[in-house]
């Protein structure tokens, strides 16, 4: 005896943009990366000399 099995799906365009928008922002933050570069300055204060920051 053979069962059929039958699986029915709805979107709505409300559910298909909120999926784009997750993982289109999920994919943007894995393929780039935020790399700062380091920021380093200077200041000399009176009485004590040159602060490295």
């Amino acid at each position: 005896m053979k069962k059929d099995i039958y699986i029915s799906l709805v979107f709505s365009s409300k559910g298909v943009d909120f999926a784009e928008d997750v993982l289109m922002n999920k994919a943007i933050s894995t393929i780039i990366p935020l790399q700062l570069p380091d920021i380093k300055k200077s200041v000399k204060i009176p009485l004590i000399g040159k602060v490295h920051l």
